[in-house]
This record gives structure tokens, sequence and C-alpha cells, in this order.
């Protein structure tokens, strides 16, 4: 009986290993999905405040902390750098809307389209094609694309279904990755615009892979002098200009081009910090 039980506990304890809680919490990293306390953070292969030239995750991998959530992303090429705190966009640039060359044949895990711009083989990987009739896929290659109107073949992870078959010629979108080549929002040079995905926790450097933080308790730069009441919500103009970054927002956000980040904390107020003006959040970017 006592073998029995120590096998049992030898048995218990290997699958404790293969899952993604613990000081094992890199062992799934393939999953997307990695929960840790605070005390494991150490145990990370890229912690939070780092940046790695080496793609240690895939992209949109989430971490989950306590009540922190965050999101693996690649810092865009040509984007700003030093932007710790910043809030961190994805812009329109890996978008495609066009028309499917071929037929979408059930079973088959490829597709024909043309591109709209040269671009380089597995641009689109972990990126998405929505299809008529609301399907929704998963790239998991594209071939390259040396000028516009040149034909690119897209894989797929999983095989159309018999649902989704469609004649040749029907329109569809390409959508790259959100945390594929996420930039700076504000003033700085080589900054953009765009749907906020997340706030950077390092100091930005171009080409790089990092952390942003998309829920919990955050310090965020924002517009000098500027904080909310209690539960104000906070808010990011999709309208750039040189003064415009985070700011309070009373009321409902409509078709003034806002987009909520989270909620003021009270007496939250503003902290100075290397020339940045940084409030105190609950973000609520993506839970």
């Amino acid at each position: 009986m006592g073998r029995l039980i120590r096998r049992f506990i030898r048995s218990w304890k290997a699958t404790l290993r293969n899952v993604s809680i613990g000081f094992d919490i890199d062992r799934k990293q393939s999953l997307n999905i990695i929960l840790a306390n605070d005390e494991e953070l150490k145990n990370l292969t890229q912690n939070v405040n780092a940046l790695s030239a080496v793609q240690n995750y895939p992209l949109g991998c989430r971490l989950q902390v306590g009540e922190r959530v965050f999101r693996y992303a690649h810092i865009l090429a040509a984007g700003a750098a030093g932007q710790r705190g910043r809030a961190a966009v994805c812009t329109d640039a890996g978008v495609e809307r066009g028309a499917f060359l071929g037929a979408i044949v059930a079973g088959a895990y490829t597709v024909n389209w043309t591109s709209v711009a040269a671009i380089a083989a597995d641009h689109y990987r972990d990126g998405y094609i929505l299809m008529q009739g609301g399907f929704v896929h998963k790239i998991a290659h594209n071939t390259a694309s040396a000028a516009p109107g040149a034909v690119i073949v897209l894989t797929l992870y999983e095989p159309f279904q018999a649902i989704e078959a469609l004649p040749a010629g029907r329109t569809g979108l390409i959508l790259e990755n959100p945390y594929a080549n996420v930039n700076a929002y504000g003033p700085a040079p080589g900054s953009g615009t765009g749907r906020v995905v997340g706030v950077f926790m390092a100091e930005t450097v171009v080409d790089q892979y990092t952390w942003i933080q998309t829920w919990g308790p955050a310090g965020l730069i924002i517009t000098a002098n500027t904080w909310g009441d209690a539960n104000e919500e906070m808010v990011i103009t999709q309208n750039i200009a040189v003064s415009d970054e985070c700011l309070p927002h009373v009321g409902v956000v409509g078709s003034d081009g806002l987009q909520v980040l989270g909620h003021c904390f009270s007496g939250g107020g503003t902290v100075t910090w290397d020339g940045e003006n940084f409030g105190n959040i609950w973000l609520t970017i993506d839970p």
C-alpha cells in the first residue's frame, strides 16, 4: 500500500509540473495563458518590466498576476522609444480588405488572397481572416508578396468547415495580430494613433518584445495638471494633438473619438516622474 501511495504522489507531482500555475509557470506558455502570483514573477523567462530582442512567448499571451493582467507584444520597428507608462496602440496599417481568389473549400487549410502591399512571409502570422457570414479563422502562415497585387497563400490553424464553403470572389478582411506591432500613443517622434491595447511597463525600445498591462492598478502618463474624481472614466482621444494624451472624462463616451481605458482612483492625483505626469488608474482595457 505504501508503494502505491508513493507512486500516486510522484504522478501527482509530475502533473503539477505540467500546468502553468506555480513556480513552473513557463512550461505551458504555448497555451497562451500564464497564471502566477506576485512572488512568482521572478520565475518568468521575461519579467513584466523587461524588454527582449528574442520572442519568449506567443504574441497576445495572457499573463495574470492577481488583479493585474498583461499581454505579450512586439514594439513597432519604426515606433517611438522611451515610453514607459504611455498607452500602447495598434494601428490600422495591418488591415487588408479584399476578395478571396479561390473558392472556400470545406476541409482545406489554405486560401489565396491578392495582397494590397508588399509583405514579408509570416507577416500575418497569428492574425485573423474575417469572412462573409461572420466566420473568423486564425492565420498560421502567409507567403510573401513582392509587390502590391501579388497573390499570397494564407494557411490556417484549423480547416474550413462545410458551413463556411463559399465561391471564389467573396470578400473578407485580413487583420494583423493586434499585439504584433504596437506603438506609443502621444506626441513623441515616431508615435502613432489607433486603438489602445495596453500600457507599456518598460522604457520602450523599437523592435523589442515586452509585456503591456491591460487590466488592474497601473500608472499612466496623462495630460498635465488634469485629474478626475473617484470612478471618473479615464479616456484617450483618437484625434491626436501635441497636448492630448489621456484625461478624465465625465459622461458617456459617444461619437467624439474617445476610448475608455479605465477609472480614476479616489484621491489618486498625479505624480511627476522623469518629466512626465503619471496618474494612478484601474485599467479596464482587456480583462
